[in-house]
């Protein structure tokens, strides 16, 4: 299955724009929009991505806001079984899609009515089908989609922020799409966590607990470690949260001392007191309760009970006013003591560890299950691996372990991933260091390709902001998106646009063209910075302004010295001295000489090297 073109009328940012997704064919719209032309491609070379289960992989590359994203939220919005066709008014489209030999353009809704398909340059025919709208889709266009997978994946989170094509399904999840991104699971995680649909569970913590649980899931199978550039931890560790003055009310700092004095014995028992006693501090301040405390202020109470039986007292007295939280917690108190071996906690019982190759037991994932529920408003554990990770090491991690989580046998049979399958990765390169942006395309093709869907035929379409990624692509394979400054709107650049070859090209190259970045090679600040350094240089008069008064003599030669591009360090050392023979300044002057004084030396430095080495060779 493989999307080769889509043409959108009217969609958020975009108004009548044309993406050609494939790289094996060109596609051309006439203006009246009657007539798709269609020819090969002929640099197209099959068997490029070196999978053959890849059909194909394009990039959508262009400055923030030019509407990459949007593009990906349209097919995922669309397509998936043909169940949610777009309003008329608001999404027509023209869709070259082909499936097992068989190749249709579905059009809806278009000014003329309907649509003829030429083409030519040895291009194969294509069936052009309408697609009525305000009924369920027409079988064929249903039938098309039925059994094609779309996989979804971005890290950006906004939770506050929910788009009208989601709130129309009430965050069901739709059949056909399979949602990997931040996003869907902040909002889902907790039906995931705790099989329960009406579940009031707290959302953040749940989210945290589920990607603990991917994490550890992919960890856990063969070959993790020779997928991941950096060493893999070897256990999860669960802690208890430590109340210190400033995380308890007023009222609770005269008993915190002593409450925390209490800890005793080592291992597991130390390991019970602890999260014992973060329980009772933590439903203290979350329902402001402070009565519960009441047992530790009772004299030498500890020389007759551990902090975790007294706990469970207060627990049992509380009941049930603030929901199951109590009830909860002395549930997890009754598996941790029953269940967990002695060995799985540190001697100084200050965590409990879960070894990573051992997966997502079914003990852990009970303990999971009751923390995330006996959670009221603020949590009292935290989780961490046996070394830490960087934010890309976790992200990279991230971004596998979702993947993984929706392949056969990690997820019910009914939201399975089907073959096909179409995959959307929006910028998945965030927070990663340029070595790893270089490796991605490479990684991530293979992990999809043979790790995560082997069985299945893949297209990836995928957007990102690095040129290291773009250079992985042929030109053929990437669509260019500019936002045009005065309508606001996205304009797609043409198949036989100017743009500079892209397949491993010189990254500076891209950075100054592909990447729209042609007004200056460098950071805003920086511009800004040296572009008052030259206003100053060609002043005549010291300054008076705001503007430039932080620089002199000095400062600006500091400044000038410190620009990496030679040429434009070269062009305002030469301003430098223009302006000091102007102004016959003997501070400029001064810093000249001494300027022109070192290159000397290293000048003769650089010769007396050079007669030295030429000696030795005569010798």
């Amino acid at each position: 299955m493989q999307f080769h073109y889509l043409w959108i009328d009217e969609y958020r940012n975009f108004r009548r724009q044309a993406f050609n997704l494939s790289g094996c064919y060109r596609f051309a719209l006439s203006e009246d929009a009657t007539t798709l032309r269609v020819s090969r491609n002929e640099r197209f070379v099959k068997g490029f991505w070196q999978y053959p289960n890849l059909q194909s992989a394009t990039a959508i590359v262009g400055e923030n806001g030019s509407g990459k994203s949007n593009l990906l939220d349209f097919i995922r919005f669309t397509f998936p079984q043909g169940e949610r066709l777009p309003d008329p008014k608001e999404k027509r489209f023209i869709a070259a899609v082909e499936k097992e030999g068989e190749r249709i353009v579905f059009y809806n809704h278009l000014p003329s009515g309907s649509l003829k398909v030429a083409p030519s340059d040895g291009a194969p025919e294509w069936k052009a089908v309408r697609v009525e709208q305000g009924i369920r889709p027409s079988s064929e266009f249903g039938d098309f989609f039925d059994h094609v997978s779309f996989i979804f994946y971005s890290n950006e989170f906004s939770p506050g922020v929910r788009y009208a094509e989601e709130s129309a399904t009430d965050g069901e999840p739709v059949h056909g799409l399979h949602d990997v991104s931040t996003r869907y699971f902040s909002l889902h995680d907790a039906v995931g966590l705790t099989n329960d649909p009406s579940t009031t569970t707290n959302r953040i913590v749940s989210h945290g607990m589920m990607e603990v649980r991917r994490n550890l899931d992919f960890l856990s199978q063969d070959g993790a470690e020779a997928r991941m550039p950096f060493s893999l931890p070897s256990f999860l560790g669960i802690k208890p949260m430590r109340f210190t003055e400033d995380r308890v009310f007023e009222s609770e700092k005269e008993e915190l001392p002593k409450i925390q004095s209490v800890i005793q014995g080592d291992g597991k028992q130390a390991f019970l007191n602890r999260i014992a006693l973060a329980m009772l501090l933590n439903y203290a301040r979350d329902t402001r309760q402070n009565g519960i405390l009441r047992p530790f202020q009772e004299g030498s109470w500890h020389q007759r009970h551990q902090a975790v039986d007294l706990v469970r007292e207060a627990f049992q007295h509380a009941g049930s006013s603030y929901g199951p939280a109590p009830a909860l917690r002395c549930q997890l108190l009754d598996l941790i003591t029953a269940e967990i071996p002695d060995d799985d906690f540190d001697k100084t019982g200050e965590y409990l560890r879960f070894g990573t190759r051992s997966g997502v037991t079914d003990r852990l994932q009970r303990l999971l299950r009751l923390y995330t529920q006996s959670v009221m408003i603020t949590p009292y554990l935290e989780t961490f691996w046996s070394h830490r990770l960087s934010s890309g090491e976790q992200s990279l991690l991230t971004l596998y372990s979702r993947f993984w989580s929706i392949t056969e046998g990690r997820t019910p049979r009914n939201k399975c991933v089907r073959d096909p399958a179409i995959v959307l990765v929006d910028e998945g390169d965030i927070y990663f260091h340029p070595a790893w942006q270089r490796e991605l395309v490479g990684r991530l093709l293979e992990f999809l390709a043979k790790g995560a869907f082997p069985e299945f035929s893949l297209q990836v379409i995928l957007t990102s902001n690095s040129p290291f990624c773009l250079s992985d692509f042929p030109k053929s394979n990437v669509v260019f998106v500019r936002r045009d400054r005065t309508t606001h709107k996205s304009v797609v650049l043409p198949p036989d646009n100017n743009m500079r070859e892209t397949f491993a090209a010189n990254i500076h190259d891209l950075l100054g063209d592909s990447f729209f970045m042609e007004y200056s090679l460098m950071g805003a600040f920086a511009r800004e910075r040296v572009r008052e350094v030259i206003s100053w240089l060609q002043g005549d008069t010291p300054p008076t302004g705001n503007e430039t008064a932080w620089l002199d003599a000095e400062t600006a030669s500091i400044v000038i010295d410190d620009i990496g591009e030679p040429l434009l360090r070269q062009r305002l050392r030469e301003l430098y001295e223009a302006k000091a023979r102007r102004l016959q300044d003997p501070d400029l002057l001064d810093r000249v000489i001494q300027r022109r004084a070192h290159e000397l030396r290293v000048l003769e430095a650089h010769r007396q090297g050079l007669t030295k080495e030429n000696r030795t060779r005569h010798d």
